[in-house]
């Protein structure tokens, strides 16, 4: 046997062996019915070299060979080539089907768990595959549906937007309308539905139901209602702003204009910031205070002046806080009022107390303000240089401490009493108590306290009700 048909003999076996195995791994009948005619063939190829070999030299190994046993080796090689070869096309084959067929699995179950309802329909309209959702929206069940026409599920008088529809979708287009789906318990369902038409000539949509998002729509307008009339109605600004260096204005109501002179549109517009309005002398307490404030994440709270578009300046109070997103901060929101009037008010107080505070001083009698358990509260300078005490000796102590007798505060007519001076002496006074801004226990009362001559209190001491 020559080493070329020995050759020839060993292709063919191993031509064999690599086909079992690839019939093995690609687990397909078909191609274990092809595969057992290959190797069939290869075995009886195989057996009739081995027949062929000299009986007269059956262990004999020669170096040539025939030409025909050089045509087996060159047949041989080519099927074991064509063998691999076959292997992989045919393993991509089937590769490319197992992963198209997976592919298909994973789809069909993505449909199925879609929460929009999805379907098909033929050209006619009538349902030829639909999801679980689209059961649930419709009421309906799977076999009912594939049995339906959709003009069947919506109203009657929205039957001709949907046929307009369905022809458009025949034309090319791609559709998306807001329509109702009739449940079978005779309840319209508002579905937005999106379609278009497939290669193949059918028609896929997707159906998705707007009732939470209707409620949650009406939810908020009512919402967006009531907010408006409440910024509409209260006495001050309301507003939302970013925080950058010009606080630029995203929402305002109209109470902006009383209190600044300018529109809500001109601040909306950029035409105009509050920083242009602010105290000069305010300027930097405004920022330093809400940046302060926001780094704490914090609300703030702050008193400054503004420029009203007549010239004048206005107080104003706000309150406001960061609007952030975790830990980001997306924008400032708050509330501005008028505090003109109050601070008005305050210095016209502050006056009248001047006032009333040189009247009570430039009077020669001694005159002092007590609470209602007795304790001075105000005294003038004459009472305290009777008594030679400073103001911040005598305030907050009660008058009957200064008394021999002790008994001050029950006077309830003008009596005479001998008041003890910060030196030891004492000085005989009259007392008449008179109860002013009486308010529960608030009640304070204002005490005219005359010193009295020597020579007076001999002939009128009885008659003033002395308290010795």
């Amino acid at each position: 046997m020559s080493i070329i048909h020995l050759l020839s003999v060993i292709l063919r076996a191993v031509g064999c062996v690599y086909f079992i195995l690839a019939a093995i791994k690609l687990r397909d009948i078909r191609v274990w019915f092809l595969v057992g005619i290959l190797v069939a063939a290869g075995a009886y190829h195989a057996g009739e070299a081995l027949v062929r070999v000299d009986l007269e030299k059956q262990f004999a190994v020669t170096i040539g060979g025939t030409g025909l046993d050089l045509l087996g080796l060159v047949i041989s090689a080519m099927i074991l080539v064509g063998v691999v070869v076959f292997h992989r096309m045919v393993g991509k084959g089937f590769r490319a089907e197992e992963l198209l067929g997976r592919t298909t699995e994973t789809f069909r179950e993505l449909v199925e768990q879609a929460s929009d309802g999805i379907f098909t329909l033929d050209r006619d309209g009538q349902f030829s595959e639909v999801n679980e959702s689209m059961c649930r929206v419709t009421g309906r069940s799977r076999g009912q549906l594939l049995l339906t026409n959709i003009t069947d599920l919506v109203p009657i008088p929205e039957i001709p937007s949907v046929v307009v529809s369905l022809e458009d979708i025949l034309l090319g287009k791609k559709v998306l309308l807001e329509t109702h789906f009739v449940h079978v318990r005779e309840h319209l369902v508002p579905v937005e539905v999106s379609a278009k038409m497939l290669s193949d000539g059918r028609i896929v949509g997707i159906a998705r139901d707007l009732s939470e998002r209707r409620k949650t729509q009406e939810a908020l307008e009512e919402a967006e209602s009531k907010f408006q009339v409440l910024a509409k109605h209260l006495p001050g600004v309301i507003y939302l702003c970013r925080n950058d260096t010009r606080y630029s204005m995203l929402y305002l109501n109209d109470a902006v204009k009383d209190l600044t002179g300018y529109t809500k549109e001109e601040f909306l517009n950029d035409q105009v910031s509050f920083i242009e309005l602010y105290h000069p002398d305010d300027y930097d307490r405004v920022f330093g205070s809400v940046d302060a404030a926001l780094r704490e994440h914090q609300a703030f709270t702050l008193e400054y002046r503004i420029r009203h578009k007549d010239g004048s300046w206005r107080w104003v109070y706000e309150i406001g806080a960061g609007v952030y997103k975790g830990d980001s901060l997306c924008y400032l929101e708050g509330f501005l009022t008028d505090l003109t009037p109050q601070k008005q008010a305050l210095n016209s107080v502050g006056v009248s107390e001047e006032r009333y505070s040189e009247l009570a001083d430039a009077i020669s009698d001694g005159l002092c303000v007590v609470d209602s358990s007795g304790t001075i509260t105000y005294a003038n300078q004459r009472l305290l240089s009777m008594l030679g005490y400073s103001g911040d000796e005598f305030y907050g102590r009660k008058f009957q401490s200064f008394t021999i007798q002790g008994d001050a505060q029950d006077i309830d007519r003008p009596a005479l009493l001998d008041l003890r001076h910060k030196d030891g002496r004492t000085t005989r006074v009259c007392v008449s108590r008179s109860p002013i801004g009486q308010l529960g226990s608030d009640s304070r009362a204002l005490l005219l306290v005359a010193a009295l001559p020597e020579a007076l209190l001999g002939d009128h001491g009885e008659q003033l009700g002395s308290k010795h």
